[in-house]
């Protein structure tokens, strides 16, 4: 096993220094509400001691229904979803469900506030980091 170690540190080009000073340490999930959205839910997957790198966001989900929630109808004048649906993908097979879900936004905004509380949970777990940044963890 030690050459799979030896390989993956040389590819990722940290030293034996980086490794007993940054001991690996495994990515965090949280769940989080979506501001402006009652029912709705997303979950975050990152790394507060490794800023640079870009979280996992998985969503938006509903809440009553643990399910993935997707625009059914839209109004034409305001551009607001006005009823949302389940999707369910099983080999050959979708089926639609109707979510009594009432969440009233755009499709921009409800990305807009999933990223946006997504921002939130992570910068706080960046701030409560036992290790602070190393110099490369900043470089983009």
């Amino acid at each position: 096993m030690t050459g799979l170690r030896d390989y993956l540190q040389g590819e990722l080009g940290l030293s034996d220094a980086d490794l007993i000073i940054r001991a690996p340490i495994a990515s965090q999930k949280e769940k989080y509400d979506l501001a402006h959205a009652p029912g709705l839910y997303g979950i975050v997957e990152y790394s507060p001691d490794a800023p640079n790198l870009i979280p996992n966001l998985l969503g938006p989900f509903c809440a009553n229904h643990e399910r993935d929630i997707f625009p059914l109808a839209v109004d034409g004048a305001s551009g607001k979803v006005t009823a949302w649906k389940h999707i369910k993908k099983e080999a050959n097979k979708i089926e639609e469900t109707i979510c009594p879900i009432q969440v009233q936004l755009t499709v921009g905004e409800l990305d807009r506030t999933f990223r946006e509380s997504a921002e939130v949970v992570t910068a706080r777990g960046y701030a409560k980091s036992l290790h602070p940044p190393l110099p490369d963890d900043t470089k983009a």
